[in-house]
C-alpha cells in the first residue's frame, strides 16, 4: 500500500475531526441565541432556515428490566442482541 495515500488519509481524517469540532461549537452557540430570543425557527435574509426539532425519546429502564428478571428468573442475557460489525480502522 503506498504510504502518501495513508498520510493524505490521516491529513484529511485530522481536518474533519476538527471541522466537526467547530461546526458542533457553532451548532450549540445557534441554539443558545434561538433559545435566548425563544424562537424555534429562523430564516435569514440569504434563506438559510434554522429549526429546533423537539421529540421524544424511549429508552428502556436497565435497573427496572434487571428488577424483572431476578423476578421472573429470566435471563438478562435473553433482552440482549449481538450484531457483527466490520470497520476498517487507519491509525
Amino acid at each position: 500500500m503506498e504510504e502518501e495515500m495513508l498520510k493524505k488519509y490521516l491529513e484529511i481524517k485530522a481536518k474533519i475531526k476538527e471541522l466537526k469540532k467547530e461546526q458542533a461549537n457553532f451548532k450549540t452557540k445557534i441554539l443558545t441565541e434561538m433559545k435566548l430570543i425563544d424562537k424555534d425557527n429562523y430564516i435569514s435574509e440569504d434563506g438559510v432556515e434554522v429549526n429546533i426539532k423537539r421529540y421524544t425519546r424511549k429508552s428502556i429502564d436497565k435497573e427496572k428490566l434487571e428488577t424483572f428478571c431476578e423476578e421472573t428468573s429470566q435471563d438478562l442475557d435473553y433482552f440482549y442482541k449481538e450484531l457483527e460489525i466490520e470497520q476498517l480502522d487507519v491509525v
